[in-house]
């Protein structure tokens, strides 16, 4: 699959490559070549085929064991295999599907609400149908093109999921696959993080739900950077962190139309609240422009349209007015500035002016300010307008 980077990302992963590489920061081809091969000659198809009853199970499922598979995915971290492989870390034993309990030494399933105890011979058996569709997951990544493009792990995501349903859609599952097919698989093993840094490298996500479909694109990047998977893993982590939420801000003044264009162009964010008014003779002072500006003029009077709203991981939907996410504005401008907004709190023109994340009624008080600090009298709408 081809796929072409925005030159401003490419320049930045490949100083970001050198910079990680200097310090050190990377696996070699060496190291992760080791890694692999001591993975796959514990827990590959070969090795967990030849095992059943009892040994499958302590193999597979013993959280108390250093040794089995679930400790070393979401555990292991040592020389022997550091824990460089995208973190399944989180929530409770039940995500694996079975567990031995540590206070009652019984082996476990069902979920938190519903918990169910398993008798050994149950619980091999369970094992065992673990272990068959893990293989069975094997065999169809083994098939699947080195450089499939996304009609192949569309693919790839359907024939998965039904001959490996109770494995595949788990982020164990997703982990155990990407260490044995590191060339063919990402190492995010949570969708929202594939789509998330998709986003981050202005790359449109597949179409289709699930933890397989946008690998395609992980490999062809990695590609064109002559990256290994990890390594790109590691540079994104780096550059991007965990997903976060945005604030969407209107762009529309109803009557007066659409602004969008003027601030992009114009390098300025726009507040369409029209009645808010000229701000220069309030006192720059979050709480008095809280209780001044947003309770005494709009209290909660807000038209929904005229809110920000909350987008969780850079999901963006559509909205039915002519407005955009001030996310996609996170990439360079006139003059070269970068505008960027994050965790609901705005953040400045570059890293370095970068602010505490704040809850909504900082972030309305916080905008007050910047407001009142950069107000320029203009006619756009009635909109309240800063300059950057």
């Amino acid at each position: 699959m081809e796929l072409v980077l925005d030159e401003r990302i490419r320049r930045e992963l490949i100083d970001l490559k050198q910079s990680l590489e200097r310090d050190g920061k990377l696996l070699s081809d060496d190291q992760l070549a080791r890694y692999y091969d001591t993975f796959r000659s514990r827990f590959g198809p070969d090795k967990l085929s030849n095992l059943d009853g009892e040994a499958l199970l302590e193999t597979m499922h013993s959280h108390g064991n250093k040794d089995s598979l679930v400790y070393w995915l979401e555990f292991k971290d040592d020389e022997e295999f550091p824990g460089r492989f995208g973190s399944i870390a989180g929530g409770s034993a039940f995500k694996f599907g079975l567990f031995r309990k540590k206070e009652t030494g019984k082996w476990t399933a069902g979920d938190p609400t519903n918990p169910r105890e398993l008798t050994v011979e149950q619980a091999i058996h369970m094992a065992r149908q673990h272990r068959d569709q893990l293989i069975r997951g094997t065999d169809l990544l083994e098939r699947l093109p080195t450089y499939g493009n996304d009609a192949d792990y569309a693919h790839l995501q359907q024939e998965i999921e039904r001959i490996a349903p109770d494995v595949s859609n788990s982020s164990w599952g997703h982990k155990y696959f990407s260490l044995l097919y590191p060339d063919k698989l990402d190492e995010l093993h949570n969708p929202e993080y594939q789509r998330f840094h998709l986003i981050k490298l202005l790359q449109l996500p597949p179409s289709g739900q699930g933890r397989y479909v946008a690998a395609g694109r992980y490999v062809a990047i990695a590609r064109e950077l002559n990256l290994q998977i990890n390594n790109l893993m590691t540079m994104l982590y780096t550059e991007n962190g965990s997903p976060y939420s945005y604030w969407r801000i209107g762009t529309s003044a109803f009557k007066a139309g659409d602004h969008w264009e003027k601030m992009r162009d114009g390098n300025c964010v726009a507040i369409g609240w029209s009645e808010i008014g000229d701000l220069t003779g309030i006192p720059n002072d979050k709480k008095t422009l809280y209780s001044q500006v947003f309770l005494d003029q709009f209290g909660k009077s807000l038209k929904n349209s005229e809110k920000g709203e909350r987008s969780n991981g850079g999901n963006w939907t559509q909205a039915s007015s002519p407005r955009r996410w001030l996310a996609w504005q996170d990439q360079d401008g006139p003059g070269g500035k970068r505008t960027s907004y994050q965790s609901g709190c705005l953040l400045g023109t570059s890293r370095s002016e970068r602010l505490a994340r704040c809850s909504s009624k900082q972030l309305c008080a916080h905008a007050a300010a910047v407001l009142a600090q950069r107000w320029q009298p203009g006619n756009s709408g009635g909109a309240a307008t800063w300059q950057r």
